[in-house]
């Protein structure tokens, strides 16, 4: 590219004119790195190599008539998947990660309702997973349009000062879940992603200069729109860990962030835990640093997990502040509140537990036996706006302090579900009275102190037990710390239906090491009494569950309402046959 092209991106109103002007102006920077646990060897691409890379996959995408048309991306975290992203932006095309979750059969069910569901006209894999009999294969000999990134055609690159996209053309179709015969695809425009991109980085105080760390899967919004295109929308170092390779081993992650110095990175409450727990079994002996940003995005974050983690690994440099809880879903593509932790501001409020229940923050009294605390998700990001709504009627704006279904307003909202006209009226352009803006509706409930965001549950998992209001992660608290037999990090509370009234259900595994010599029947018992000493609520059903057996989402979180679904079926793999 010319300086005169250059000089023609000015306002850089989408992605694509942001990494044209990184590679005229680094084109030897190291843009995105593939770590592996498994390979000594790194895989990198500079940010002219990536250009390079993605506009001639772009060339070949328009070469086939996709400029408008959705295109499946079954790829594995690393370089192919970012270019093939890139290369559907550069092209005009519509991108669908996919989510290849579950066993085989499964897989290529959920795999299939995806293609379905976006209309892809072409599933890009690996010539791997092609050669390999992988799931490629299975849906190739089902009929769909399936080819390696590595044998698309080639073709006249394109000329990339001639974009072929704005800001109201489609980037993504983000599917929150391909496990249903309807998934839904939120609608992602790049007017959306640039939007929320210039929000994150204002929150986390981003620059060129703040490589990031991450393992969260590329088809979940944390890693695709902040790991991945966080990084490179800045000018910055992307360094994708796998998921699998987080999983199995955890520390991994962290010397990771030791070997590159990194600046950002994050996940969930049980990724924070599970470091926790490794380290107890052999020490992490790296230098975090260099770590300034440590994001938790889960709803809501939990207190113990912050400072459980901030204690462990304090004498590794996690140093106090680093802390950075925050909120958003795919609907408005990432964020929408966050807040850097501040030494002289705490993060967590303590509340009175039965004013919660009854919908109003109330800060407990000193002393009180039973107290909640919890972590503030921050202010809403600049640009961004917060409401909390009556769910009564949905329209009246509720004050400080009081429960109510939060909505979201701003540009990085997104547009609605695909094909979904519907779901979309449900969700979206919803409206406040007294309001003109047009707002997203949640699902969450929460409450604003001081202007800042305290997320309490999913309405639909609340739990009501003889008229009273039971927050799933209360209950999950409780459990989590009742004996060491059983697991902290996998444990579910959900509605259960006994007769003509509503009850608790708790599912929760027993660990690995313990499964043979716990006592069920005990445990039983200490969970049932656990439960009524602190919430004063006794629950119908307990299932101790064997390990790795309560269902999770591609990012991780426990699922309460698939857990709820298995509890109706009796299909939960139970430690110990009844």
């Amino acid at each position: 590219m010319n300086a005169s092209a250059l000089k023609a991106i000015t306002e850089h109103s989408v992605i694509t004119e942001r990494l044209l002007s990184h590679s005229y102006k680094n084109p030897d920077k190291i843009a995105v790195v593939l770590e592996s646990d498994r390979q000594t060897d790194s895989q990198s691409l500079t940010y002219r190599q990536l250009v390079d890379a993605s506009l001639q996959i772009a060339s070949a995408f328009t070469h086939l008539g996709l400029h408008k048309k959705t295109i499946g991306l079954l790829l594995p975290a690393g370089l192919k998947f970012v270019t093939a992203l890139l290369g559907c932006f550069f092209a005009g095309a519509i991108a669908v990660p996919i989510a290849p979750v579950g066993r085989r059969n499964a897989r290529v069910r959920n795999i299939l309702n995806t293609i379905r569901s976006s209309e892809a006209s072409l599933v890009v894999a690996t010539q791997s997973d092609l050669s390999g009999g992988g799931v490629a294969v299975d849906l190739r000999n089902l009929g769909i349009n399936v080819s390696a990134v590595e044998d698309l055609p080639r073709a006249i690159q394109l000329d990339p000062s001639n974009p072929m996209i704005s800001g109201e053309s489609i980037a993504v179709l983000q599917y929150t879940s391909g496990s249903t015969g309807n998934p839904s695809g939120v609608i992602v425009s790049h007017k959306n992603l640039m939007a929320n991109q210039r929000m994150i980085q204002k929150c986390f105080g981003h620059n060129e200069l703040t490589d990031a760390v991450g393992w969260a899967p590329h088809y979940h919004d944390q890693g695709l729109f902040g790991n991945i295109l966080q990084p490179l929308f800045l000018g910055a170092k992307c360094i994708i860990i796998s998921p699998d390779d987080f999983l199995r081993r955890p520390l991994y992650w962290l010397e990771v962030i030791t070997k590159h110095g990194a600046y950002t990175s994050g996940g969930p409450n049980f990724a924070y835990d599970m470091c926790v727990s490794a380290n107890r079994r052999q020490p992490f002996l790296g230098d975090l640093s260099s770590w300034k940003n440590a994001f938790n995005g889960a709803e809501p974050i939990r207190p113990a997990s912050l400072s459980a983690f901030a204690k462990e690994f304090s004498k590794n440099g996690f140093g106090p502040g680093v802390e950075l809880p925050c909120y958003g879903l795919a609907e408005c593509t990432l964020i929408s509140s966050g807040r850097r932790a501040a030494l002289t501001k705490k993060l967590t409020v303590t509340c009175d537990r039965s004013s919660l229940y009854d919908g109003r923050y109330v800060p407990a009294r000193e002393g009180d036996p039973s107290p909640v605390e919890l972590v503030t998700c921050g202010s809403a990001v600049e640009g961004a706006k917060i409401a909390i709504v009556d769910k009564s009627d949905l329209k009246t704006l509720l004050g400080e302090n009081v429960v109510g279904e939060i909505y979201i307003s701003g540009d990085h909202v997104c547009n609605g579900y695909w094909k979904q006209i519907d779901k979309s009226k449900q969700t979206f352009d919803q409206k406040i009275t007294g309001c003109s803006d047009s707002y997203l509706r949640t699902g969450d409930l929460g409450f604003l102190h001081n202007g800042e965001l305290f997320v309490v549950s999913r309405i639909k998992d609340t739990i009501i037990v003889r008229g009273r209001n039971i927050y799933p992660f209360d209950v999950e608290e409780v459990c989590r710390n009742v004996s060491a037999d059983l697991s902290s990090e996998a444990v579910v509370a959900f509605p259960i239906i006994n007769g003509a009234k509503e009850g608790l259900g708790v599912a929760i595994e027993v660990l690995r090491s313990r499964r043979q010599k716990a006592d069920y029947s005990a445990l039983t018992k200490a969970l049932r009494s656990s439960l009524v000493e602190c919430l004063g609520v006794a629950p119908e059903k307990v299932f101790i569950v064997r390990p790795g057996s309560i269902p999770r989402t591609t990012s991780g979180k426990v699922m309460r309402a698939r857990t709820r679904k298995l509890a109706e079926k009796s299909a939960l793999s139970l430690a110990i046959k009844k």
